[in-house]
């Protein structure tokens, strides 16, 4: 395990022993979502917590990045925190048919992320239990 430290964009940063779980980085090669994208990574901690760690990419002059942090106890707590999150929040457009193409293209790939994300953990092997103590 290593020390990590996520900086969420409104609060403190989070400050952990951990390794990473599963990194998914997005992209905008065909330039569907306007040069918008997610990073989904989850961490494992040394407390058996889960460090679910979204970062909204952007390369649109009149949108900032945002990085959303939160903490799950198993994967069932980060399918539900990763379900909660808007995708399409920070998205600054001008109303019409554009924006709406965006918008859907920006959700449909954070849920595709989301999905492949969720299969990455279940996949994982399951850690044997701390032994009792005699």
């Amino acid at each position: 395990m290593q020390q990590v430290s996520l900086s969420p964009t409104d609060a403190a940063a989070l400050e952990f022993t951990g390794d990473l779980l599963v990194g998914l980085e997005g992209n905008d090669q065909d330039g569907r979502t306007g040069g918008r994208w997610h990073d989904i990574n989850i961490y494992s901690t040394d407390t058996g917590s889960l460090a679910t760690c979204v970062t909204y990419r952007t390369t649109v002059s009149t949108e900032i990045g945002h990085c959303y942090v939160d903490m799950a106890q198993d994967s069932s707590e980060v399918d539900a925190l990763l379900s909660l999150y808007d995708p399409k929040e920070r998205i600054v457009l001008e109303s019409g048919c554009d924006r709406n193409r965006v918008v859907e293209a920006v959700v449909r790939r954070y849920d595709l992320q989301v999905l492949e994300v969720l299969d990455r953990l279940q996949s994982l092997p399951a850690e044997d239990p701390p032994a009792k103590p005699r």
